[in-house]
């Protein structure tokens, strides 16, 4: 969404609502967004926030469809679920001091393998030591990364659950911002030396699910960055902002 803000939608609150007005006595309106795609809105009195998602599903639609990709039909009914669909967080009260992060117990650690909302599968580059997307055929799939996700309690309010994603033999996944662009990088640490380390926060994922079964890795220390992969093949698994054009920020969990 790269010329899209949420704040025009809410900005243009006056005008938007003047839409849905002149639309509520209309039982069905279809909107033409692309060659193949069709929107049909259905009568319903719309609020402010209604409308917001509404723009802001098109507008993933319209993406997708600029970066060449062919929108298939989970694809569509994701897009739509992401906007409507809110994983419930409960907020744990610790004993820790706001802003610490405190490891939970060892049985709180997760295994899984990620793929992209495209299908594609993270794997691990073992040349450049850096992870990449690919969609692997048959008799391939020992070449899926096998993370291990760790949750983290703290008192500060999060929107999701805290997280810290690892690899094999220590490695684990951080952040960094040489410049004006966050950095995604491999980094070999133990975990308890993670706990005593002063940018602990670079280490740290909100993890957030949303529609059905897609989950979103936004940086701790960054906000408004997310692990993604590239619309395209083979490409790096990197960080982007959120409205970057052709970048899959949203992920399947298979554990």
């Amino acid at each position: 969404m790269s010329d899209f803000r949420l704040s025009q939608a809410l900005d243009g609150s006056a005008e938007l609502e003047s839409i849905c007005c002149d639309i509520k006595d209309v039982q069905l309106e279809t909107i033409n967004i692309d060659e193949n795609l069709d929107l049909v809105l259905s009568q319903d009195r719309k609020t402010m926030r209604k409308v917001a998602n509404l723009v802001l599903v098109v507008n993933r639609m319209i993406n997708l469809s600029k970066c060449g990709g062919e929108l298939k039909d989970y694809e569509l009914c994701s897009m739509i679920m992401d906007q409507v669909v809110e994983e419930c967080i409960v907020k744990t009260d610790g004993n820790s001091t706001i802003g610490e992060l405190t490891f939970q117990p060892l049985n709180s650690v997760k295994q899984f393998t990620l793929s992209d909302r495209s299908k594609k599968d993270v794997i691990l580059n073992s040349n450049e030591f850096t992870l990449k997307a690919i969609t692997l055929k048959g008799g391939n799939s020992h070449h899926k990364v096998n993370f291990k996700m760790s949750m983290y309690i703290s008192s500060t309010k999060c929107d999701g659950c805290m997280v810290v994603l690892s690899i094999m033999n220590d490695l684990y996944i951080s952040c960094s911002k040489p410049e004006d662009k966050v950095v995604l990088k491999l980094e070999k640490i133990s975990k308890e030396k993670i706990k005593e380390d002063e940018d602990k926060y670079r280490f740290v994922f909100i993890k957030t699910t949303t529609g059905i079964t897609l989950t979103s890795f936004e940086s701790l220390k960054y906000r408004s960055w997310f692990i993604s992969t590239s619309s395209e093949e083979e490409r790096p698994v990197e960080m982007c902002e959120a409205d970057a054009v052709c970048r899959i920020t949203h992920f399947r969990v298979n554990c």
